[in-house]
């Protein structure tokens, strides 16, 4: 049906199974309102207003009626040229029973220059693949900060009255990398330090178990320890959640373990490293 402008009208769609009540309204500046009567923006088109309170509610359904294996264009986002050809697009698809790959995904392409390619997969098992790539294994499927708590320690457990000045660690965990940060300040390092070995310890995840999981720190500033190093070093034990502190001395061609003792009474370090969890 076509109509012509009429800036003082408006026409309303009547829904005669809900008690003549107005389902949709095509104002005088031609903003078409589902389930209400007035402009959510100010830029208009397509308002879908919801009155219905709860879960259950759903504002706007795409569904596609194609058979084969139910998938689709379900919606597409497109701009003009100057000279009112097509520019490219985005597009976004449901493969709702893809048995080759991703099945259940949304994948989202690009048109441009009129080549077609996907950009984004999101997958139903979780993740998200980028470029094509289909394989689960490659999907993304993490990505979180937050706040740890490091703690100095020797081998034989925590020590008791300790307490700090300074103590705040943060965390970027990509996938299965984590990358940490530490400032600690110890005002008083307690009793019972000992064992063989100093630990920088409670890691936010448990490191990957094996030989292939390796990683190591830095303490790029140290202040007071117990004793003379060059450098102090540290690297994660796989399985747990601590990293052994380690150092080097002069032109030596071997790191040493750093001893309980040798954290001092008050010492002050930075701390960064990259490990791999299962977590």
């Amino acid at each position: 049906m076509s109509r012509s402008r009429d800036t003082a009208n408006q026409i309303n769609r009547v829904n005669s199974s809900a008690a003549d009540a107005t389902a949709i309204t095509v104002d005088s500046s031609e903003n078409v309102l589902i389930g209400g009567t007035t402009v959510a923006s100010s830029s208009g088109g397509l308002n879908i207003e919801v009155s219905s309170s709860g879960s259950s509610v759903v504002p706007l359904t795409l569904q596609n009626q194609s058979t084969g294996n139910n998938s689709g264009v379900y919606l597409t986002f497109r701009g003009q040229s100057n000279t009112g050809a097509q520019a490219d697009y985005t597009y976004i698809q449901s493969v709702a029973d893809d048995t080759t790959a991703g099945n259940g995904s949304i994948r989202f392409h690009t048109n441009g220059g009129g080549t077609i390619a996907e950009r984004m997969r999101i997958l139903p098992s979780g993740g998200i693949t980028f470029n094509g790539d289909t394989a689960a294994a490659n999907a993304l499927d993490d990505y979180e900060e937050g706040t740890w708590t490091p703690t100095l320690k020797g081998s034989s457990g925590n020590p008791s009255g300790q307490s700090y000045s300074k103590r705040t660690g943060t965390y970027t965990k990509v996938g299965r990398k984590v990358h940490v940060q530490a400032y600690i300040s110890v005002s008083n390092i307690g009793t019972g330090m000992s064992g063989s070995y100093a630990y920088l310890s409670d890691l936010p995840f448990t490191l990957s178990a094996g030989n292939s999981n390796y990683s190591s720190g830095l303490f790029g500033y140290i202040h007071n320890l117990g004793q003379n190093v060059n450098s102090l070093l540290a690297y994660g034990n796989q399985g747990s959640n601590f990293a052994y502190v380690t150092y080097q001395n002069g032109g030596g061609t071997t790191s040493a373990y750093l001893s309980p003792a040798g954290w001092g009474s008050t010492p002050s370090v930075m701390f960064s490293m990259t490990y791999f969890t299962d977590s």
